[in-house]
């Protein structure tokens, strides 16, 4: 009723200038809520998205740590395999990269009747490289070390 009395004071066009300003301060809203929700819905979207490309890289990674474990089990147990520079000499040659020609590596020969004491040196092995094999092989040095060399 206290409504109705201001109201009959107000000017009509006032009125009119009330309601549009309501209807515009709700059509705002709306369209806000509506731009909020598009955006929630796009995130969600977005989300499940990577999501997804998130779980996919985390398998890929399962399935190289699986496949390193293997490698770095089948490494250890070449190595366990070599135990005495005899077989040492036969699988570094195996151990590298095809190269031209085969690298050759010699034991000297125990020599009959001489006992080595267990604190000498053993002689030294000799490695033959083939000229053939020696940019290969160089090609092979991690950068590293060719910095080192070039010092």
């Amino acid at each position: 009723m206290l409504l109705n009395a201001l109201l009959r004071y107000v000017p009509t066009t006032v009125r009119i200038i009330a309601g549009v300003a309501v209807l515009a301060v709700a059509a705002i809203a709306v369209r806000s809520w509506m731009a909020a929700h598009d955006t929630t819905v796009e995130l969600r979207a977005t989300l499940a998205t990577q999501k997804q490309l998130i779980e996919q890289a985390a398998a890929r990674e399962k399935d190289r740590d699986a496949a390193l474990a293997k490698t770095i089990a089948v490494i250890s147990e070449v190595k366990r395999a070599v135990q005495t520079p005899a077989q040492a000499a036969e699988k570094i040659p195996q151990a590298l990269p095809p190269l031209p020609e085969p690298i050759q590596i010699q034991l000297p020969a125990p020599e009959p009747g001489k006992d080595i004491a267990e604190d000498a040196a053993p002689p030294p092995a000799t490695a033959s490289v083939p000229q053939p094999d020696l940019v290969p092989l160089y090609d092979l040095l991690p950068e590293g070390t060719l910095v080192w060399i070039a010092e």
